[in-house]
């Protein structure tokens, strides 16, 4: 079982999470385990979805106690006892790091509202020993701009899920997964061409 420090989590987990800080193996509050399809197919509870899109077919479940999300791409996570277990299924011909952007976003920030976390819609950085989120819509350029911020000399926090926590000191904005995703004309207009970057995934045009 691998340890990782993620969204203010320890998380441990069945298989590498790249980039994710690594982290000890004591009170662990997240466990993330790979489990087959025909298993998780019957723990989708019954009726409608609580929400649907292009790419994801359905969210079933309760915000007070499990979500099931399925993907068009036929990729599935189950978050069980209140955020304290994720499962997850995907077809054995998808590569992990597709399966991975699905763990590292919506589904950590179901987990997060389910633990009771405020989570935003945003990136942040670190100027000056303060938090700067950056919030916005899909495509507003909230991932460009945290990415322009670390070509400055800023820390970025996270990208996409920010999660706050209150504390005797005030709002405490939570480190998350350390990669900024940008699409190919951000990262060729910060980094000179989108190939300089990484893909995050073999099959995503993505960079981060």
């Amino acid at each position: 079982m691998l340890m990782y420090t993620l969204y203010g989590l320890r998380v441990s987990a069945e298989f590498p999470i790249p980039g994710c800080a690594r982290a000890g193996p004591e009170d662990v509050d997240v466990s993330v385990a790979r489990i087959p399809q025909n298993e998780m197919c019957s723990r989708r509870p019954p009726g409608e979805p609580l929400y649907v899109s292009p790419t994801v077919l359905g969210v079933w479940g309760s915000l007070r106690g499990s979500l099931h999300y399925l993907f068009a791409d036929g990729a599935e996570f189950v978050i069980e006892g209140g955020g304290r277990r994720v499962l997850a299924a995907w077809p054995d011909e998808m590569p992990v790091e597709d399966a991975l952007t699905y763990l590292m976003g919506p589904i950590f920030g179901g987990l997060l509202r389910l633990r009771g976390s405020v989570c935003l819609h945003a990136s942040a950085v670190l100027v000056d020993g303060r938090a700067i989120a950056i919030a916005g819509a899909c495509g507003a350029g909230k991932s460009t701009t945290a990415a322009w911020c670390a070509r400055s000399g800023s820390a970025v926090l996270t990208d996409d899920i920010l999660p706050l926590r209150s504390t005797p000191d005030g709002i405490l904005a939570v480190s998350g997964y350390p990669r900024v995703n940008l699409w190919p004309d951000s990262a060729g207009k910060l980094f000179g061409s989108p190939e300089s970057l990484p893909r995050i995934a073999p099959d995503w045009d993505k960079r981060y």
